[in-house]
């Protein structure tokens, strides 16, 4: 079953005929499975590169720990915390780590949003300033794409 998010994003995205995007719907951390090929994926994170939540970075986490190695403490020695709320954070997965070896995902690139929770006790809520948080969601996009471009022209030998 989808989220009324996909459905909506179905819709919309109908109306745009480009045979270079696509929707799908899999699980993140089983993409090879769905033969959906991926070398990076992206990590909603929270500031501390934490494992935690319900979510997509909470799978993340889980996927990527094995013996003595966790994304959490990997992350943490490569960057300070908090993180930069925008700031993407690519972090390379040696193999050994279950989600290289299992799904060929190489990178997971963190990226912490805003947070606009109106009710947020967090330090780093802004609590539905969407004047400070809309420019800070579409500076974390481009961040987030523009360090994909960065790995990827890398990866393929193009710099």
């Amino acid at each position: 079953m989808e989220s009324k998010t996909i459905e909506m994003f179905r819709e919309k995205g109908s109306k745009y005929k480009d045979p270079r995007f696509e929707i799908k719907v899999a699980n993140i951390v089983k993409l090879k499975d769905y033969k959906i090929p991926c070398w990076y994926i992206v990590n909603a994170s929270n500031p501390y590169f934490k494992s935690g939540g319900s979510g997509t970075n909470k799978a993340i986490h889980k996927a990527c720990k094995g013996d003595n190695v966790s994304l959490e403490k990997l992350t943490q020695k490569l960057y300070k915390t908090p993180a930069e709320v925008s700031k993407a954070y690519p972090v390379d997965l040696s193999p050994g780590i279950p989600l290289r070896d299992e799904q060929d995902v190489h990178t997971v690139i963190h990226i912490v949003g805003p947070n606009m929770n109106m009710t947020s006790k967090r330090a780093f809520s802004l609590k539905g300033d969407y004047e400070k948080g809309s420019p800070l969601l579409k500076k974390a996009y481009e961040d987030v794409l523009n360090m994909f471009l960065v790995r990827v022209s890398v990866d393929l030998g193009l710099q």
